[in-house]
């Protein structure tokens, strides 16, 4: 299989950084509050806070079914997938796809919540340690929605699909946990990885809505999983 040349990347993600290159040129815009951030009700004091996947994983598996030898066969493929990922599910883009999404309905939140964005990703390996708040936030009605996985997985029978692993946590006013729930989400691909003369921008951008049908998921399950004093909030 031949893999997609740099070329082609550069040329696929080009729309990236000139859309940054806008932002920066329109002082107004700068200004302006992200959408979805603030609700639309009044604001109650609540606060949901996000932060994005750090780690990004590509795994290829042929007629072998796994394995060191398959994932030998696989490395290149793997290690350019990975940084496809990176590029298009990088951190703001991550976030940004969240907010798009009506969190305070699909968590569910109160209508009066406020969303805050932290850019940087947390350590994967302190997701299931901490146990405390990872902001410094005081606010008694308090919640974290933590992405602490994004993988691409090609398997020979079930073919190509992007999961994602969500942490969502609630805290009282007294800062402890009183409800958790991690799980994946994951849904199909059908134009990710491009090939050599395929639609790279299309299938990047597929990332970005599977990304967002995969925290649908989480959620419906998440509901369904929450006590009912949890999930009537």
């Amino acid at each position: 299989m031949k893999m997609i040349s740099r070329a082609c990347l550069l040329a696929a993600l080009v729309f990236a950084p000139a859309a940054h290159a806008q932002d920066a040129a329109a002082p107004a815009a700068a200004t302006a509050p992200v959408p979805g951030l603030q609700p639309a009700a009044a604001a109650d004091g609540c606060e949901l806070h996000l932060w994005p996947a750090e780690r990004m994983r590509s795994q290829t598996t042929g007629l072998l079914g796994g394995g060191l030898l398959d994932a030998a066969l696989h490395a290149d493929r793997d290690s350019s997938n990975q940084s496809l990922m990176a590029s298009a599910l990088d951190s703001p883009s991550q976030l940004d796809a969240l907010v798009a999404m009506d969190l305070r309905t699909l968590l569910p939140l109160t209508p009066g919540t406020t969303i805050i964005r932290h850019e940087q990703p947390l350590e994967r390996k302190t997701m299931n340690k901490i146990k405390t708040r990872r902001s410094d936030s005081a606010a008694a009605c308090y919640s974290e929605l933590i992405v602490a996985d994004v993988f691409y997985m090609k398997a020979a029978i079930y073919g190509r699909s992007l999961r994602t692993l969500f942490m969502y946590r609630r805290f009282d006013a007294a800062q402890k946990i009183t409800w958790e729930y991690k799980a994946w989400g994951g849904n199909g691909l059908s134009l990710f990885p491009p090939k050599e003369g395929e639609d790279a921008v299309a299938a990047l951008g597929e990332l970005g809505t599977v990304y967002q049908k995969n925290f649908v998921e989480y959620a419906h399950n998440a509901i369904t999983a929450a006590p009912k004093k949890v999930a009537a909030k």
